[in-house]
This record gives C-alpha cells, structure tokens and sequence, in this order.
C-alpha cells in the first residue's frame, strides 16, 4: 500500500523494515468485500493541534507541488 498510495518522495521506506515484520503483519491481512450504502465526510485539517503542529502540515501540503493540496494549505 505505501508504494501505491504514497508519493515517491514519501518518508515512508518498506526498504528500511525488516522482512520478517512485513511477513508478520501479512499474516493478520483478511480480505473483504462490503457494499457501501452511505457516505459522510469530515475534513479535519488539524486544526485542534498546536500553532507550530499546523505550521508544519501547511508547509509539507505546500512542499508536494500538488495544487489541490497547496489550496488546503492556504
């Protein structure tokens, strides 16, 4: 999932984790199907956090060069 849904300057490196984590978490992995009937969202722009928390958020949606991301950092 990281190397599909992360971006490809991510912190996140599976290169970095032991194999034998990986195999472990695998084992708890269950696939499932589920019809969705509804669907409700909330934006949560972390906004109950800290002035320097925030500050950090805008500045990581601002570094990606994605502009819909930019926008919510404004």
């Amino acid at each position: 999932m990281v190397n599909k849904y992360e971006e490809p300057n991510s912190q996140y490196n599976l290169n970095n984790v032991d194999p034998s984590y990986i195999e472990g978490m695998k084992k708890g992995i269950v696939a499932f199907k589920i019809k969705i009937t509804k669907m409700e969202a909330k934006a949560k722009l972390s906004q109950n956090h800290p002035i320097k928390r925030q500050e950090l958020v805008i500045e990581e949606l601002e570094r990606t060069g994605n502009q819909d991301k930019i926008q919510v950092a404004s």
